[in-house]
């Protein structure tokens, strides 16, 4: 037993019994071995007790280690003070941050600072730390580094009554939200204004104060007075009393203000209070809304619902008439539906359509040049050419009240487009018609699609000449009008317009006739006798051109409509009409043509082979690619589809030049305006071929797009 005892025991049994151990078998044996194990035990505990305090003290160390880093790392200024506000200890992130050395503020009291503001929010600061025991965030400015630095504190609780004060610089991020602040305040259209509840003094105030009360904002700035005292003497006290009771709660009220130039403006005022940390109002915002021109609105409903009221009692009739025009609203909302789907189906259908009418119209002229001037079937072929322009026309009406059609804006003058009109309008409106012009001398340069411009001053004269069954006067007048504002119902932007105006002395027109004028397909003549589109191409072809019409009218007296048309900043292209046309070019250039569409592919190369150009035809773009690709022959001009199975006309092209440089392309679609953008050909950038075309027509765009870059040689 004594080799294997504790040293600690060993040393007590020497010692009262003389180094003789108790035998195992006694109870003071076994209480011995119980003593020994109860000394070992405790060894191991020591041991790894030892051993987890040399752990916690390395972590310890680096945990030290690690919050200076974080300390000496971050920008903040932090101060562990008493709850009392005595600083024990500073570590500044930035030392521009201090007014003093770290080391001066220790000893100091937040609470004693030189600066009030700084002392009383910190003195706020503790005071709310020791009521509710929780972290407490405050502001405060301070001067320093020649500006006011604006500063944001936390107070943290620590234990033994110590509080960490975590101090952030928080200038750049104010000056910042006060920037956009300022931006946004100064481009709405409400008057945002902020006052200080205990000095009664307006802080800020949106320049649209300067708009609404017609008054400079210096002068609220001087005195705040001059914002209630512009309040109209009936409202004024009421106003004051709101503004006195503002505080904690806000207020919603409306009056009226007496502006410097005499005028009344109605005011619906908002205020809001905006408190701090500690609840306190601190700063009251308001927001002051010009609702004059609803006061107005609601004035006026008001009245034609007393008006109303006052009618039903008086009959009961009227009861019926609401029902009536409720009908009547929802068949004009069943005609919208129904025009918006034939528009969409309009711009769905060009495309096919088109190509059947290139074919119909070319063929038809081709058959007319080819028979003698006698033959029997050259009046039967003329129909045909007949039906199909009026078909073609047709098109171009669905297309231009939908607003799909292509336009080519350029500057023009106007004038000159009435002029050149006016030869064709003498033998459409009759002899019992007579034609008046007045046109402004010098009139600026008018932005316009030049057939479509003379498609608007047709429909409009045929229009009138059709309004008067006896006979009468058309007069067509131009002149330039200055919108200083948008006109109300017009959707153009305020500026300059040229004005067409065409006035007739016809039958008129009632205002229920007026409010359906441009509405497609109606139409007041008997059946037969017109295709009630007319009026409706007028007003999509202004819109697309970004201009208005309207229609002032009585009956019995005669109708005006009036188109106005935004002038031009370039100067006027060459005048050449559109209505009129000119000998077929020819030429021995060799041409590239890409048509997927048989019939048109045919008619345009027989077109092109019988004026003598030398013709490459391909149904596709690989196809065409592969010619290029495979044949080092000289091509003139590239003549695509803008859409083409597998590849758009407009990738073609890119792939082509990229083996002709030099080569001419010239695009052909039957598609709407959106749809050849969508497709990637710029329509103001790219010679572009419309379809339906006539021979003539292909012809002359293709000598035009050869000739326009001649000197290149061929790619």
């Amino acid at each position: 037993m004594g080799a294997r005892l504790h040293s600690l025991l060993r040393r007590q049994i020497r010692k009262f019994f003389g180094g003789k151990a108790p035998s195992q078998d006694s109870p003071l044996g076994r209480f011995v071995d119980a003593v020994d194990r109860a000394y070992r035990e405790f060894d191991q505990d020591r041991a790894m007790l030892e051993r987890s305090l040399d752990i916690s003290s390395d972590e310890l160390v680096q945990a030290n280690a690690e919050l200076r880093a974080v300390f000496d790392a971050s920008p903040d200024l932090h101060m562990w003070m008493t709850r009392e506000g005595r600083i024990l200890n500073v570590r500044c992130g930035r030392s521009e941050d201090l007014a003093m050395r770290a080391e001066e503020l220790i000893g100091k009291s937040v609470v004693g600072y030189h600066d009030r503001g700084v002392a009383e929010a910190f003195a706020t600061g503790l005071a709310r730390l020791k009521e509710r025991s929780s972290v407490a965030t405050f502001e405060y400015s301070l001067p320093l580094g020649g500006r006011q630095q604006t500063y944001e504190a936390r107070l943290l609780p620590l234990p033994n009554d110590q509080v960490l004060a975590i101090i952030r610089n928080v200038t750049d991020r104010k000056d910042a939200e006060e920037q956009r602040f300022r931006q946004l305040a100064e481009h709405i259209q409400e008057v945002l204004w902020i006052r200080d509840p205990k000095q009664g003094s307006i802080l800020f105030v949106s320049p649209s104060f300067e708009t609404v009360w017609g008054l400079p904002r210096e002068e609220l700035y001087r005195n705040a007075d001059v914002y209630t005292g512009a309040v109209h003497p009936d409202d004024r006290e009421r106003v004051k009393t709101a503004f006195r009771s503002e505080s904690g709660r806000g207020f919603d009220v409306e009056y009226r203000v007496l502006r410097p130039d005499g005028s009344l403006r109605w005011i619906r005022d908002r205020s809001f209070p905006v408190r701090d940390e500690a609840g306190t109002v601190y700063r009251i915002t308001g927001i002051a809304a010009d609702i004059t021109d609803d006061k107005r609105e609601r004035e006026a409903i008001a009245a034609a619902n007393d008006q109303l009221e006052e009618r039903v009692r008086q009959r009961t009739a009227d009861l019926q008439r609401a029902k009536e025009d409720l009908e009547q609203s929802q068949e004009q909302l069943r005609q919208a539906q129904k025009m918006e789907a034939v528009g969409r189906l309009a711009g769905g259908v060009a495309h096919d359509f088109n190509n059947l009418l290139v074919v119909i119209l070319s063929y038809a002229d081709l058959a007319i040049n080819l028979l003698e001037a006698d033959h029997p079937l050259v009046e039967d072929v003329a129909e045909i050419k007949r039906a199909g322009e009026r078909a073609a026309a047709l098109t171009q009406q669905l297309l231009a009240f939908s607003r799909r059609q292509m336009l080519r804006p350029e500057p023009h003058d106007l004038n000159a487009i009435v002029s050149n009109v006016t030869r064709l309008l003498e033998r459409l409106i009759g002899e019992d018609v007579r034609l008046r012009l007045d046109l402004a001398p010098e009139l600026p340069p008018t932005l316009v699609d030049k057939g479509q411009c003379e498609q608007i001053i047709m429909n409009l004269a045929v229009n009138a000449r059709d309004a008067m069954p006896r006979g009468g006067t058309i007069t067509l007048t131009t002149s330039v009008t200055t919108f200083e504002e948008s006109p109300v119902g017009a959707d153009i932007e305020p500026g300059r317009y040229a004005t067409l105006t065409v006035r007739d002395t016809g039958t008129g027109m009632d205002d229920e006739t007026r409010g359906l004028v441009f509405e497609p397909f109606f139409t007041t003549k008997g059946a037969n006798k017109g295709t009630g589109l007319g009026l409706a191409t007028v007003f999509g072809i202004v819109k697309q051109s970004r201009g208005h019409v309207e229609v002032q009218s009585e009956l019995g007296v005669g109708s005006a409509f009036t188109v106005y048309l935004p002038l031009a900043e370039r100067e006027i292209v060459e005048q050449t009409s559109s209505l009129e046309e000119v000998a077929s070019p020819a030429g021995s250039e060799r041409i590239l043509l890409v048509e997927d569409e048989d019939m048109v592919r045919r008619l345009s190369e027989r077109v092109l082979s019988m004026r003598g150009f030398d013709v490459i035809s391909t149904t596709n773009a690989e196809e065409a690619l592969a010619f290029l690709e495979n044949n080092d022959d000289a091509i003139n001009l590239l003549l695509t589809d803008v859409v083409l199975p597998g590849m758009t006309g407009s990738e073609l092209c890119e792939r082509a030049r990229a083996l002709r440089p030099r080569m001419r392309v010239l695009f052909m679609s039957g598609y709407t305006e959106d749809d050849v953008l969508r497709y990637g050909v710029q329509t103001g950038k790219s010679e572009l071929l419309i379809k339906p075309f006539t021979p003539n027509v292909l012809l002359t765009q293709v000598r035009q797009t050869l000739d326009r870059r001649s000197s290149l040689p061929p790619g």
